[in-house]
């Protein structure tokens, strides 16, 4: 694998969330910032007799998709009826600094919401809280300390914060008490992401990115509740003891559910054992791992998720060479079934818990690499396009137009009718940029949230 792109992994790995490597140069590089542009179709290759299934991989022009430019990245977001909000982080030489934005997608409105001096959003997510009335997120400010032996190293202090989304006021919590583990505290500049806030009783989840030394192997990162008021850590992983990935998608809302995945360590904190799945229930008194499921080797691929009524879905390499879909039921562990297609069905994942019965994947193309480190395979070259499929009626359908690198589609929450999808659209091989589109208007899906046949 070229450095640059095991790099690019394995910085979105420790973030939390999936990952997706670089589109090929050709579909890319020469979009510039015109990003209406579409790449040239020839250049996929069309695997239609080489899967059990033959499919149309044809491109068109997607009069329904509007297309969000991102000047910086926007890989923190999310999408409360009627406004898609997103923070794009300026790291300038003398003071990065980070902005949060929002757009109206009934009246086209774009506008700054927020705008910090000092501080930049740390990712990978904004937390949606169930009333679909708060985002949680946080932020971050790196200056230069002296630590323990009198060496000079760069501090990293965490501040937990509040958007209102009925007004998009942003408002900065007042949390005395530290973000991070005893053990990842004596790194003064390790890295904390958030995964899940309870502002009812006070528990924060977290992640916390460290190394206690320069011959250590890899990092370590422990996985642990907080209480904002007390202090109190109750630990779920302890870093030292396994090597793990956080996996969920942006549209949970208000998760009373962490899916994890990885390997665990030898003594040695070197050797690895075999692979496993592993889902926490956060919502209680205690956290509390409610399911877990040992797979081969570096089979799967990055990217577990774990639904509210017991499903998990994910993508594992299949005989043939692809990344086939499986959905399982975790209380029961029957194979709920993915459809047969002819090309890799990467991150699978239902587009939302309540208004529709659709999953979801996007199509790469390539060949899988294996990645020793976290016992895993990468993604394929890259994601060229979006389907739906829906179990009720075996309806599968190509719904993206244009050939694009896509990630994580969902439904915006709070509408009254699964009317505007979101998701990630890259067009260039430095940026993440946002799309979405009406996908009742453009004749995907019914009212109910059902795929329609194409017509």
């Amino acid at each position: 694998m070229p450095a640059v792109q095991l790099m690019m992994l394995l910085a979105a790995l420790w973030l939390g969330c999936t990952t997706h490597s670089t589109p090929k140069a050709d579909a890319a590089t020469d979009v510039g910032p015109d990003l209406d542009v579409t790449p040239d179709v020839p250049d996929v290759a069309d695997d239609a007799d080489t899967g059990p299934v033959e499919d149309d991989i044809a491109f068109w022009e997607d009069p329904y998709e509007v297309k969000i430019p991102c000047p910086r990245s926007a890989d923190i977001y999310s999408a409360v009826y009627p406004y898609i909000v997103w923070g794009e982080n300026h790291y300038d030489v003398d003071q990065p600094f980070g902005e949060i934005k929002a757009l109206n997608v009934e009246t086209a409105d774009l506008r700054v919401v927020h705008t910090y001096d000092d501080k930049v959003l740390k990712g990978a997510r904004f937390t949606l809280h169930p009333s679909l009335e708060v985002l949680h997120f946080l932020t971050t400010k790196a200056e230069d300390a002296v630590d323990d032996q009198g060496q000079t190293v760069r501090k990293v202090t965490y501040w937990l914060n509040r958007l209102n989304l009925a007004d998009l006021s942003v408002e900065e919590l007042p949390i005395d008490v530290p973000f991070r583990t005893p053990a990842c505290s004596q790194n003064l500049n390790a890295t904390v992401a958030l995964l899940q806030y309870s502002p009812e009783t006070g528990w924060l989840t977290l992640m916390c990115r460290y190394t206690l030394s320069t011959t250590q192997p890899h990092p370590f990162q422990d996985y642990y509740r907080l209480h904002v008021e007390t202090g109190e850590i109750q630990m779920m992983v302890d870093g030292t003891t396994a090597r793990l990935s956080t996996s969920f998608f942006i549209s949970d809302v208000g998760p009373g559910l962490v899916a994890l995945q990885g390997s665990s360590l030898s003594a040695s904190a070197n050797a690895v054992e075999p692979y496993f799945f592993s889902v926490w229930d956060v919502s209680g008194e205690t956290p509390v791992e409610t399911w877990r499921l040992e797979v081969p080797w570096m089979q799967v691929a990055s990217g577990l998720y774990a639904s509210q009524d017991g499903a998990v879905t994910y993508a594992e390499e299949s005989a043939d060479g692809f990344l086939d879909g499986v959905q399982l039921d975790r209380n029961t562990m029957q194979d709920l079934g993915m459809p047969a297609v002819n090309h890799h069905q990467f991150e699978p994942a239902p587009i939302h818990e309540i208004q529709s019965p659709v999953v979801s994947w996007v199509r790469a193309e390539g060949p899988v690499e294996k990645i020793p480190f976290f016992g895993s395979v990468t993604p394929p070259i890259y994601a060229v396009a979006i389907y739906f499929w829906d179990p009720t009626n075996g309806i599968v359908r190509k719904i993206s137009g244009e050939q694009k690198d896509y990630a994580h589609p969902f439904l915006m929450h709070g509408q009254t009718e699964p009317r505007f999808l979101v998701y990630n659209s890259m067009v260039r091989w430095d940026s993440y940029c946002l799309a979405y589109k009406d996908v009742i208007a453009a004749g995907f899906l019914d009212e109910t949230g059902h795929l329609l046949p194409a017509p």
